[in-house]
């Protein structure tokens, strides 16, 4: 007798919280906007990363050619300062 009261109380509990608790159509609709919307922010994100990593590159190829281009401008004019002596 017990065991038919307790499966009865589960079971008015779980219809009472599956009416309660479902999801319609239209939040199912707006989750999965949602989603895709996020999912675009990534890719965004992800192909921005590349950019910046390319740009980068780029200021370190050219920081290391003005650093070249530093000591070879120190070079001459230490050249220079010897043959004007």
């Amino acid at each position: 007798m017990k065991l038919s009261k307790m499966l009865a109380v589960v079971g008015l509990s779980t219809l009472f919280f599956a009416g309660c608790c479902s999801v319609s159509d239209e939040e199912y609709a707006a989750l999965d906007a949602l989603q895709n919307s996020v999912n675009q922010k990534h890719n965004t994100i992800s192909q921005l990363n590349g950019k910046k990593a390319d740009i980068n590159k780029q200021i370190a190829d050219k920081q290391k050619k003005l650093e070249e281009c530093n000591q070879l401008k120190n070079e001459v004019n230490k050249n220079l300062n010897k043959i004007q002596k």
